[in-house]
């Protein structure tokens, strides 16, 4: 089970909903609804605004995207047994975001809608606090950490529906799932393991590293949540207006 706060930006976010964002224009051209390949030049122009965010979009900076705490709880029906608190992490990489697929956002959006990238890389940095076992051996340790994963697909899906408010309609989400493929590789790095002591240290981050595979695998759901939270987030945050605003007539 994971326990997850969003970014404290998203909950009084800097771009206000009811002034600023209703009286900027877009900086690029709409698209016609179902028109899959216009939506994924739209999502490559957003890309290039990770750093600065776009107000007219409502859209927070989000390279890196800060999270204020992420908390992984303990399973003991699992080989990776571990509780680790994380404070004020930075996910570093979604500009990245490559082979980009756009389906759904039709005119009536009777299915899902279903977005999907790859990231040749995503850095997890911050602090952490955390203990238990990883397949059989004792974790124990505070301190920074990187988590390094290389080559990830994400693969999300927003079941969303219209919702007809006076003469406009608006798309709500009822639920949000994302899916993460197997890295090429992950690359862990916990300062302060075992209280500095470096030879433990050295030890269990051999084994952390050797075996990432099955302890990505164990922690997947976790991560899968998480990103499936912020892109919630980011959802309601920007369809804020009337569904037919985001589209060419």
């Amino acid at each position: 089970m994971l326990q997850f706060t969003w970014i404290t930006v998203l909950v009084c976010t800097v771009y206000s909903v009811h002034t600023t964002t209703a009286q900027l224009a877009l900086d690029f051209e709409k698209c016609p609804f179902g028109d899959s390949a216009c939506h994924v030049n739209v999502v490559n122009l957003l890309l290039k605004k990770a750093k600065t965010g776009a107000r007219e979009l409502n859209l927070i900076p989000f390279d890196p995207l800060r999270v204020k705490s992420l908390k992984i709880n303990p399973n003991t029906k699992s080989p990776i047994n571990i509780e680790i608190s994380f404070k004020n992490i930075e996910i570093i990489g979604l500009q990245n975001l490559q082979n980009i697929k756009v389906d759904g956002f039709t005119h009536d959006v009777q299915g899902p809608i279903l977005l999907e990238g790859t990231l040749p890389q995503a850095i997890i940095r911050g602090p952490y606090q955390g203990g238990g076992t990883v397949l059989g051996l004792p974790f124990k340790g505070s301190g920074k950490c990187e988590i390094v994963l290389k080559n990830i697909k994400l693969t999300a899906k927003l079941n969303g529906k219209l919702v007809t408010k006076g003469a406009d309609r608006y798309l709500t989400f009822k639920d949000i799932s994302l899916a993460i493929s197997d890295p090429e590789n992950v690359h862990f790095q916990f300062g302060g393991l075992f209280d500095g002591n470096k030879d433990l240290s050295d030890t269990a981050h051999a084994f952390l590293n050797e075996n990432w595979k099955e302890i990505f695998r164990e922690l997947r759901p976790a991560w899968q949540e998480a990103f499936a939270k912020i892109l919630e987030g980011f959802s309601k945050n920007v369809f804020i207006k009337p569904y037919d605003w985001y589209f060419k007539q």
